[in-house]
């Protein structure tokens, strides 16, 4: 009898759980896609956002593209990609100043204050002023694999709203805008806005 469709097998090497954290860096921070990231270790550089509202973390890719279409029907004869953009949002359960500097574009991490440092401290809402960073979210999955979204340049997002609730723990909102940068892709300088970086998965490292 042949099989169908709908006796569905799921790939276990494909299928996990995970919660997306994310670390933060100046523009131009250094990342080495070819090594697992650490969580309990980050990389020089780069420092962990805080703990994150499990369900929070959105990435949204989009790409615009031109298309000529020709012909009676009219039929797509040729399409070029004309607009690509990407916006990364999230929430940490914080109220602190530190999250919200960054949130708020008031930072260029090269004058950071420790976390829980400071008694009192203002942000300015509102800055006309444009601030960079390198963001990475890293996801590690049950059973052992790994992914890491990597964007080298992004920038606090058009609008931010704070808003503190009686029945829940507070979670303060980040979204960040990637911005275009260059790389290398088959030997050809490519202008892009992120990266998706995969590790499969590691006995060592896995629950199931």
């Amino acid at each position: 009898m042949a099989g169908k469709s709908y006796t569905q097998t799921a790939r276990t090497n494909e299928v996990s759980l995970a919660i997306e954290t994310f670390f933060i860096g100046a523009y131009g921070a250094t990342y080495d896609p070819a090594t697992r990231f650490d969580v309990d270790s980050p990389t020089s550089g780069f420092y962990s956002m805080g703990t994150v509202v499990e369900d929070s973390p959105t990435i949204r890719v989009s790409r615009e593209k031109y298309q000529l279409e020709l012909g009676i029907p009219k039929i797509v004869a040729y399409e070029t990609v004309m607009t690509v953009g990407a916006e990364i949002s999230f929430s940490i359960y914080s109220n602190s100043f530190w999250q919200a500097q960054f949130a708020l574009g008031n930072t260029d991490i090269t004058t950071i204050a420790t976390v829980g440092t400071a008694t009192a401290e203002t942000q300015y809402i509102g800055k006309c002023s444009i601030t960079y960073y390198h963001l990475l979210g890293v996801a590690d999955f049950y059973n052992g694999s790994q992914v890491v979204h990597e964007f080298p340049r992004v920038s606090p997002a058009n609008e931010w709203e704070e808003a503190f609730r009686p029945d829940a723990a507070n979670g303060m909102p980040l979204s960040f805008t990637a911005q275009g940068y260059k790389t290398t892709i088959d030997s050809c300088s490519q202008l892009v806005v992120g990266m998706r970086h995969y590790f499969g998965p590691d006995p060592d490292c896995s629950c199931e």
